[in-house]
C-alpha cells in the first residue's frame, strides 16, 4: 500500500513538474526502466522464450541487442556514404559551372 503511494505522489510531482508546454523530464533510471519492461514484456509474448532456460534467453538477449548495434553503425556507415557521394557530385557541378572555359 505504502509503494502505490509514492509512486502516486510521484506522479503527482510529475504533473506539477510540468510547464505549459507540456514537456515532463525523464530520468535516465526511469527510462532503463521502461525499457526494462518492454523488453520483458516482449520476451513474455514470445512462445519460444517460454521453453528456454534463463541462461539461454540472456544469451539470445545480449546477441540480438549486438546486432541491433551492429545494424545502427552499418546504417550510420552507409548513411555517411551517401552523403559523401552527394556531397562530392554538388562540389563538381558548382566547380564545372563556376569554370567558364568548361561552360562555354
Amino acid at each position: 500500500m505504502e509503494a502505490s503511494t509514492s509512486q502516486a505522489a510521484d506522479a503527482d510531482k510529475a504533473l506539477d513538474a510540468m510547464d505549459g508546454d507540456g514537456f515532463v523530464l525523464v530520468d535516465k533510471h526511469d527510462a532503463v526502466e521502461c525499457l526494462a519492461f518492454y523488453i520483458a514484456a516482449c520476451i513474455q509474448d514470445l512462445p519460444e522464450a517460454q521453453q528456454m532456460t534463463p541462461r539461454q534467453l540472456q544469451l539470445a538477449l545480449v546477441e540480438a541487442l549486438r546486432n541491433l548495434k551492429r545494424s545502427r553503425l552499418q546504417r550510420m556507415c552507409a548513411w555517411g556514404r551517401r552523403v559523401y557521394c552527394w556531397s562530392t557530385y554538388t562540389y563538381s557541378a558548382v566547380q564545372m559551372y563556376q569554370n567558364p572555359w568548361l561552360m562555354r
